[in-house]
């Protein structure tokens, strides 16, 4: 069967950004910080009902769930790491609108102890977040609060404690079947708002770059799978771009930009389908500051790991 031509322009559009966002990202040497939720599209409407089947606004019609655990057998600052996310709809306006609650955390661990297994951080993430499905795309706005804290450090008398709240938008284009798309590509912009970034031993503070001057970010990310029945392959893209103010102030972070930074991943692998999905596979990860230690410095992680995550809400 030849792909439509609806299907056909959408994969054009994709295309189009994934160009783009690529040349952007790869001419500079540029790199960014961790967002819990980085590189996934968090969206209700995936699974969304028709015209028929909505009499009225609905309260609380559903939720999502996603969880996944990763494992790098040599790295000593995060050989492993968690992520759990749960996105809740609050309210579903008409089959195009939405407004949902998301929460999210990140475990990381190291392997430096009698048991291979060291808790070093964890992230928060919650955020209340707004979709819209228009003429082909669909858009996102809304608030994110994030902070950082250490676990099991204080033999070690080190400390970073990190906040980074920030307005957000995001610009999504799907191709292919749905409710859940072949090929999507979303493209997204944070402006920060309330910033903290505090570190023990105090001579870490002069180190790298401080969070406090956090103006903006921009971020790119691509999601494919495919392969029929019940056993497919998937694989998935992000590229992230912080910009930093001279100085901390909200004014004078976002009128003074002064440096660029870069993180990115690439992963691939298995995918087992069923009432929920389950990704089995491989990711290569690079962090300009993995936000772990006090003294911020570069990391690139390959790690293998496992899924598991409703359709309905997470791409």
């Amino acid at each position: 069967m030849s792909p439509s031509p609806h299907n056909s322009c959408l994969t054009a559009r994709l295309l189009t950004v994934f160009v783009v966002i690529f040349g952007l990202t790869s001419a500079v040497s540029l790199r960014a910080q961790r967002f819990v939720d980085r590189g996934f599209i968090t969206n209700p409407l995936f699974n969304s009902p028709t015209d028929a089947e909505m009499d009225g606004p609905q309260f609380l019609p559903g939720g999502a769930a996603f969880g996944e655990l990763f494992y790098s057998f040599n790295d000593t600052v995060q050989a492993w790491s968690q992520r759990l996310m749960y996105t809740a709809e609050l309210l579903r306006f008409s089959p195009d609108q939405s407004l949902s609650f998301n929460t999210n955390l990140e475990f990381v661990a190291d392997p430096n102890n009698s048991i291979n297994f060291n808790p070093r951080a964890i992230w928060f993430e919650e955020n209340v977040l707004y979709t819209q499905r228009q003429d082909g795309w669909l858009w996102q706005l809304g608030y994110n609060h994030r902070c950082k804290h250490d676990l099991d450090n204080l033999t070690q008398n080190v400390q970073r404690g990190l906040i980074y709240g920030s307005v957000s938008g995001r610009l999504i284009v799907t191709a292919g079947d749905t409710p859940r798309p072949d090929l999507a590509a979303a493209l997204r912009t944070d402006v920060y708002t309330l910033l903290a970034d505090d570190r023990i031993p105090g001579i870490a503070e002069e180190a790298g770059l401080d969070f406090e001057q956090l103006a903006a970010s921009l971020a790119f990310s691509a999601h494919w799978h495919g392969g029929g029945g019940s056993i497919g392959f998937y694989a998935r893209t992000r590229s992230s771009l912080n910009f930093f103010g001279k100085d901390p102030g909200f004014s004078d972070r976002l009128g003074s930009i002064a440096h660029a930074r870069w993180s990115g991943d690439i992963e691939a692998g298995l995918e087992i389908r069923g009432a929920s999905l389950m990704h089995i596979g491989a990711r290569l990860e690079h962090f300009h500051d993995a936000e772990i230690n006090p003294v911020p410095g570069e990391q690139t992680v390959f790690s293998i790991g496992i899924r598991i995550f409703s359709p309905d809400g997470f791409l």
